[in-house]
């Protein structure tokens, strides 16, 4: 009888590993994957190395909001910088590619902010970096401009629910206007999967 019978060489079985730790990819996935990457050609593969590499090179997070871009080009990513943006408003939203959604829909012309995912409100000293930040950028508006909003548009999810009351609790002590997205997104839902109309609508009726 065999035992410990191996499927697989290191180099395979090291990539799937690799690969199973990426969201929404189990071990089967990461199978696939690695052997598509196996048998195709080696542009596939070295492109994809270059790819990954300029990633990790190249891409930062902006210091202001924590949006990445391209660091050659600017010290800041291109909303924080663009002088047309409506400076005294900010979106705060739980996760950078919910950002497409917004921008597409035309609705916000202000700036942005990632708080992050995984923050534990019910910790009673929950300073994390993002948050401090937060606060940071709404007092140094407030020397600047006499109205400010601070739109609150995290998940319609248990944790983003959660979430908005915690920010909410935390601004409150800096008395600026906080506003939450309007009816039309469902609850449980996330924003990064609804619709551009459904984004607009619920950005013009936010309260």
């Amino acid at each position: 009888m065999i035992t410990n019978l191996k499927m697989y060489s290191n180099s395979i079985q090291n990539l799937i590993n690799k690969l199973s730790k990426l969201p929404s990819i189990g071990p089967r996935q990461a199978s696939r994957i690695a052997f598509y990457l196996l048998k195709n050609s080696d542009n596939l593969t070295s492109d994809l190395a270059k790819a990954l590499n300029d990633l990790k090179e190249n891409v930062k997070l902006c210091p202001d909001c924590f949006l990445s871009y391209e660091s050659k080009s600017s010290t800041k990513c291109s909303i924080c910088s663009d002088e047309r943006r409506k400076k005294n408003t900010i979106c705060i939203l739980q996760k950078e590619i919910e950002i497409k959604g917004i921008e597409s829909s035309g609705a916000f012309k202000g700036l942005y902010h990632i708080i992050g995912e995984g923050i534990d409100v019910l910790k009673k000293d929950n300073s994390s970096y993002s948050t401090n930040k937060l606060i940071e950028r709404v007092k140094k508006l407030k020397e600047s401009y006499k109205d400010i909003e601070i739109i609150i548009a995290t998940n319609q999810t248990t944790e983003g629910v959660a979430l908005a009351m915690y920010i909410e609790d935390v601004l409150k002590s800096l008395n600026v206007h906080t506003t939450t997205l309007g009816k039309g997104l469902s609850s449980g839902n996330e924003l990064e999967y609804a619709d551009k109309e459904t984004i607009m609508h619920a950005l013009n009726n936010r309260k």
